[in-house]
């Protein structure tokens, strides 16, 4: 389960998507949370690398990270995987 202290993490880093200004750190704390198993921190890497955000695009990147949380039944990224044939990417 999602801790206080990440989630507020992706509270700041969902806030600074509207600017563009992410700090490295708390990039650092998504991607070690979705290295340690943490569901939405694996979704939340997947729509970061899905839509440049933070760190640059890469799709091949996106779909490892939506395919971890939706093996843990995180239902956005099962239905972001499911939807990405239909919408061609």
């Amino acid at each position: 389960m999602l801790s206080q202290v990440m989630f507020e993490k992706l509270q700041v880093i969902f806030s600074q998507s509207q600017t563009g200004a992410y700090e490295k750190k708390d990039i650092d704390a998504i991607r070690k949370a979705a290295e340690q198993g943490d569901a939405v921190a694996q979704s939340t890497l997947g729509v970061m690398y899905d839509f440049d955000q933070g760190v640059p695009q890469d799709y091949k990147k996106a779909v490892y990270w939506y395919t971890k949380a939706a093996e843990q039944g995180d239902a956005f990224a099962q239905s972001t995987l499911g939807i990405r044939p239909l919408i061609g990417i």
